[in-house]
């Protein structure tokens, strides 16, 4: 019995004093924007999985919520990059009253160079006319940092 234990407690130090390898971290999102300011609103849902400190892929749905009012959801992320710079992408639900389920969408975001890092992503979710949006009410934002960083 006692042959076993020596063996054991190496590898167990062994183990213990190899690096970790970076896991992923997923963060969940759910924003609306208020419905005071008119009858509809926009909501959206989903997860930013940071893969590295240089990758984050944003998966989820946006959905104009009825009642048709005319406007429609519109989703603006923005990654911020420690070099200070910034990667774009848009999704949008204007479709009207037919899905009640909105649009999926997935955006994978990578640094083009290992020396930049991404800081946070902003989820700016908005409910416009065709891209108007009347101001303060409309809209909601989110900011989820980089805990991959």
């Amino acid at each position: 019995m006692r042959r076993w234990v020596a063996p054991l407690i190496g590898l167990g130090l062994l183990l213990a004093a190899a690096p970790a390898a970076q896991a992923e971290a997923n963060r969940s999102f759910d924003l609306r924007t208020p419905t005071w300011t008119n009858g509809g609103q926009a909501h959206t849902w989903g997860l930013a999985s940071f893969r590295s400190a240089r990758r984050v892929v944003i998966t989820g749905r946006l959905n104009d919520v009825c009642p048709q009012d005319g406007y429609g959801a519109y989703l603006d992320i923005s990654v911020h990059l420690s070099s200070g710079g910034v990667l774009e992408e848009h999704a949008k639900d204007a479709g009207g009253c037919g899905d009640s389920d909105g649009v999926a969408y997935t955006f994978d975001f990578q640094t083009a160079s290992a020396r930049q890092e991404i800081v946070n992503v902003y989820l700016h979710v908005k409910e416009c006319d065709d891209g108007y949006c009347p101001g303060y009410g409309y809209e909601k934002l989110v900011v989820i940092d980089n805990p991959l960083q």
